[in-house]
């Protein structure tokens, strides 16, 4: 391959090179088009709200034969198929400053124009040959081996459960670092995003034994709608906008900044609803208990259950029922 010549074109440039037969979007090497309606939804809603959008690589070669150029989508089909089909007003999408999902046709002009000005990132592979393009498309896709069970979800799902919690996580970021409940770099890998959607799918069923598929299921469930969202939202921000206003080294330097000790007391506060004063007394008072290295001295056996429940299979129902009991036993 000669090189990589990246350029920034518009959507309704690509629009028009397809639509006059010059891109094809279907070579011998690309997979079929597989996008459900969420995860085309959730592109538009992405261009429309002036996110980032990974870029788009095309092969750029001379056909001798035809006499022409040829460009072939190497990567970003789906993503071209789907911006298409919306300006085709084939589906709805979110559009900021809608009430409801739309479609194209029913946006303002200015709306409709922006989206179609909206300049995407393509990389022209120049010169690339068939085994240039199958490197390439091992390079590309190469980290999503190496994704944890969030991040495949988060690359798995497009709905409106992944787009509540994950906008509702980056929105209390701050407020992650700043009680040292998540490090940076559990930011990084999404533990706070998926924290907050345990936390949304117990405050929704009920308390729940933690696994990976259960949570990766309710995801599932609610790709299309998640009417239950800002019910949950109500009750998160109760919780949390209490958590901030205590004293910050009350929480910073003690194991209830500990995501499992941090979970059972949002689920118990939401239960109990204590004052300022009372949550203070019983936050005191779960970082008194954990702190006792010796469990068999001064505890009585709900404390030592506690601790125990506390330090393994902190995830499984039977470890966080104990601590539910105890935490709201305090409230």
């Amino acid at each position: 391959m000669e090189r990589v010549d990246y350029q920034s074109v518009v959507i309704q440039d690509l629009y028009n090179i397809e639509r006059s037969g010059d891109l094809n979007l279907r070579p011998w090497y690309q997979r079929r088009p597989v996008w459900t309606p969420a995860q085309r939804a959730y592109l538009i809603n992405t261009i429309a709200s002036n996110m980032p959008v990974p870029s788009i690589y095309i092969r750029h070669h001379l056909d001798i034969d035809a006499g022409k150029t040829i460009k072939e989508v190497v990567d970003g089909q789906q993503r071209l198929r789907s911006i298409f089909s919306f300006l085709d007003d084939e589906f709805v999408a979110k559009i900021p400053g809608y009430s409801r999902r739309m479609r194209f046709s029913k946006l303002e002009k200015s709306d409709q124009a922006r989206i179609r000005m909206t300049s995407l990132s393509v990389g022209y592979l120049i010169g690339a040959t068939d085994s240039d393009v199958i490197d390439i498309f091992g390079r590309i896709n190469w980290i999503s081996k190496n994704l944890n069970d969030q991040e495949k979800r988060n690359a798995g799902f497009f709905g409106e459960f992944k787009q509540a919690t994950l906008r509702y996580s980056s929105e209390k970021v701050g407020f992650w670092r700043d009680l040292r409940i998540f490090s940076e770099t559990n930011i990084a890998r999404m533990a706070e995003v998926q924290f907050v959607s345990d936390l949304a799918m117990n405050l929704d069923l009920g308390l729940q034994d933690f696994s990976q598929k259960r949570l990766t299921d309710y995801y599932a469930r609610h790709e299309e709608e998640y009417p239950q969202w800002q019910n949950i939202k109500k009750r998160l921000d109760w919780c949390f906008d209490r958590i901030g206003q205590l004293p910050p080294d009350l929480v910073r330097t003690g194991d209830v900044a500990r995501t499992p000790i941090m979970f059972s007391l949002v689920i118990a506060m939401d239960e109990k609803r204590p004052s300022i004063k009372k949550l203070v007394s019983v936050v005191e008072k779960v970082n008194d208990v954990l702190s006792q290295s010796d469990v068999s001295s001064g505890l009585s056996k709900g404390q030592r259950e506690f601790v125990e429940a506390s330090k393994s299979s902190t995830q499984r129902i039977r470890t966080r029922t104990i601590r539910h009991k105890f935490i709201t036993s305090l409230m």
